[in-house]
């Protein structure tokens, strides 16, 4: 059955802009004037798998988005694609937040317009099927790590955030073309946006509120970003996700649908974060990280953790270890880090603290220097791992478990 289309806040001409780009794979119908009671009865009579396509005036953006919104409100299974002449001045932000599939822009998108159509006809058609159960955590073509610590420091989001430039070839001669997602799920909230000095308008709560229209357009034209392919969200400064929102369980599904659309997802995130969800990403990600410093505190704190997971079924044996600081009074050294906590680590950030302390004052990302080629080393040999690359240090799951079977061996266990 050919594909139908309904085309609303339009004319004649844009319909048969439409029809034409459409061609022989589907039918283009123009919804009646600009009355919302009268769009949503044509899109009552609509059969399963079509299409609405709704014009976005930049000079009557709200009315668009109204538009949009009632549509995604009353038929949540209906896939929804903008249009307009241009996506300058905001305009697909606003859009895609209040519920559109896509954005495409008459002209520059002609050519695939139709691909995207076609793809969410056809997607809406075998939502009718039976859903098949899936585990949340399925395994996209990207890699997943998790950053884990008892209490998030801004050390460790910082070393995310240069792993995840390292992925994208920020520290090397070339750009590796990875897209790479940064996650900062930690607590309190906004670490990331402090510590470089952004100022986003779209944030983890508004990706966790609606999962499933996270896309390559949504990343691309909503996504805060620290540039060279590196996208990421975080909570506002003055805002968490809280428990009773019933957002933190979102985030599994929204790591597993984003390991879809990009190359690496990283993932920072603390003991704030209910244990089960914790649970669920340590289970599924690709490799998962221990943070935090040389403190009998934090030490503690860690083990504390560690012990929970561990009842809930977790509390994977291949994390490795990164000591993000080295206390200089009543620390423990990494050697005995190793022995209380049964893991081998992996880096050690301690050296030229004042280097990097003063590049995360300045909001700044480091560059390559003898003063910080131990910190970017590190960041680089994480990014080597999760990319299966030869090098030295942790090569994924595997090579983090036969680097900690080494240790063990070296220690005579």
């Amino acid at each position: 059955m050919a594909m139908r289309v309904l085309l609303c806040l339009a004319d004649r001409q844009w319909a048969e802009w439409l029809a034409g780009v459409v061609g022989c794979h589907g039918e283009v119908e123009l919804g009646a004037g600009e009355s919302r009671g009268a769009l949503l009865a044509a899109i009552d009579d609509l059969p399963a798998g079509s299409v609405v396509v709704i014009r976005v005036h930049a000079e009557a953006l709200e009315l668009g988005t109204d538009i949009i919104q009632a549509v995604a409100e009353t038929h949540p299974a209906l896939p929804i694609v903008a249009v307009g002449d241009t996506d300058a001045g905001g305009v697909v932000l606003p859009v895609v937040r209040a519920g559109a599939e896509d954005f495409l822009v008459r002209g520059s998108d002609d050519a695939r317009l139709s691909d995207v159509l076609q793809r969410f006809a056809h997607a809406a058609e075998r939502a009718r099927a039976p859903a098949r159960e899936q585990p949340a955590m399925s395994r996209g073509r990207g890699s997943a790590c998790l950053f884990l610590s008892a209490r998030t420091s801004a050390d460790t989001v910082f070393f995310a955030a240069h792993v995840a430039l390292a992925l994208a070839g920020r520290f090397g001669p070339d750009d590796t073309g990875q897209r790479v997602l940064l996650i900062d799920a930690s607590v309190p909230a906004g670490t990331l946006s402090i510590l470089f000095g952004q100022k986003p308008d779209f944030f983890l709560r508004d990706a966790l509120a609606d999962v499933e229209r996270c896309d390559d357009t949504l990343i691309d034209s909503a996504f805060p970003s620290l540039g060279r392919g590196v996208f990421y969200l975080a909570n506002a400064e003055r805002e968490a996700v809280v428990e009773a929102d019933n957002l933190w369980s979102r985030l599994p599904a929204l790591v597993d649908k984003a390991r879809g659309l990009v190359d690496q997802v990283l993932v920072v995130m603390d003991s704030g974060v209910q244990e089960s969800v914790v649970t669920e990403l340590e289970a599924g990600a690709t490799q998962c990280l221990l943070c935090l410093d040389t403190s009998v505190v934090q030490v503690r704190h860690t083990a504390a953790l560690m012990s929970r997971l561990q009842s809930h079924g977790a509390a994977r044996h291949d994390a490795g270890l990164i000591v993000t600081r080295q206390m200089d009074r009543q620390g423990l050294d990494a050697a005995r880090l190793e022995e209380l906590l049964s893991r081998p680590v992996v880096a050690n950030l301690s050296d030229r603290l004042s280097t990097r302390q003063q590049a995360m004052d300045a909001g700044r990302v480091l560059e390559r220097s003898s003063a910080t080629e131990s910190f970017i080393g590190a960041a680089e040999q994480i990014a080597r791992s999760l990319s299966g690359q030869s090098g030295n240090g942790v090569a994924g799951r595997g090579a983090a478990g036969r680097l900690r079977r080494a240790w063990l061996a070296l220690k005579g266990r």
